[in-house]
């Protein structure tokens, strides 16, 4: 396996889990016997990845206190995002931690099959987005693809992305990428969202427009722990997956 490091948006609140978010960061809420983060983590350290960086805020002493005892073999940095000014933003905090060096970024609050980590690290582009089929209209960043290059990345409501699926398979991003550092700049070159955040799928779209990011397509599992129901269908996979 290619020697890279990795970094972990783990900042996040999780409103939408309360009240288990009450007292930890969401990325420490558990899915069986171990975190979220803690599952992610796990899946790195499989793949000889050690040298991780996590990006915190909201109660970051209880990530620091339970990642640092239990993860001892592992270079772990924490990096402090001090306001929510989101995805991109919290990205570009780690610049100094990646340095000139192609890089994982893995969002803290998704679950995965390890095979979708193993296919874009495997990837010879330095610019990887792992993507899904989007199998029912909601309101999403679609992604468009040729052989081997991201074309385009777009946001789109509902009844949009109904009207793509019905010509063609739509696929959206997972949260799990691999970034040269070319991603820096890109970040910098994007303005504010509606919600007053620095969008990563923003800086993504000016690299695609310059024929730099591949893809990889997974049937894989993968889930985006949102609130209390998505929580427990991730309870439900990942204790089938420790009796496999």
């Amino acid at each position: 396996m290619i020697k890279i490091k990795a970094i972990i948006l783990a900042a996040g609140k999780g409103t939408r889990l309360k009240p288990l978010t009450d007292n930890i960061p969401k990325p420490l809420v558990k899915i069986n016997h171990i975190s979220i983060l803690e599952y992610i983590l796990n899946t790195l350290i499989e793949l000889n990845i050690k040298e991780i960086a996590l990006i915190v805020s909201y109660k970051k002493q209880e990530i620091i206190k339970k990642i640092t005892n239990k993860y001892k073999t592992a270079n772990i940095t924490y990096i402090h995002q001090e306001q929510p000014l989101g995805t991109g933003q919290a990205t570009l905090l780690a610049k100094d931690f990646t340095k000139d060096s192609d890089f994982i970024s893995i969002n803290g609050d998704i679950i995965y099959d390890i095979n979708i980590l193993k296919k874009i690290i495997e990837n010879s582009h330095s610019n990887v987005l792992a993507l899904k089929e989007i199998t029912e209209p909601r309101k999403a960043a679609a992604v468009t693809i040729n052989e081997n290059l991201t074309e385009d990345i777009k946001e789109l409501e509902k009844i949009e992305m109904e009207q793509l699926m019905q010509k063609q398979k739509a696929y959206g991003t997972i949260g799990i990428y691999k970034f040269s550092p070319e991603i820096y700049q890109a970040i910098l070159q994007t303005k504010p969202s509606k919600r007053n955040e620095y969008e990563i799928p923003d800086a993504i779209k000016i690299l695609v427009k310059q024929k730099k990011v591949s893809y990889t397509t997974n049937q894989e599992y993968w889930l985006g722990i949102e609130d209390l129901e998505n929580l427990e269908e991730a309870k439900k996979w990942y204790s089938n997956l420790l009796k496999s």
